[in-house]
């Protein structure tokens, strides 16, 4: 995907929330218990862009790529930990 660990490109926080929302919706039709699932944001996450990321109801988590190599990742930790 044009969004996936790596390619520094990552997807707007409006994008992400629209793709979120649309895949809760679909396993909530689909899953039972679908509520217990999570779902991680795979994009080029960083310090940056965490906290948006963190803030959309329906992401439960960041997949960190190569930002978990550098001092910015203990910050990301600690935006996860505030945000839910």
């Amino acid at each position: 995907p044009v969004w996936a660990i790596g390619t520094g490109i990552n997807s707007s926080p409006e994008q992400t929330k629209e793709v979120f929302d649309w895949l809760r919706t679909r396993l909530s039709k689909t899953i039972q218990n679908s509520d217990k699932v999570r779902i991680l944001y795979g994009g080029s996450a960083n310090g940056k862009n965490a906290k948006d990321y963190m803030n959309i109801q329906s992401v439960d988590g960041l997949l960190i790529g190569g930002a978990s190599l550098k001092p910015e990742f203990a910050d990301m930790v600690k935006v996860g930990d505030e945000a839910k």
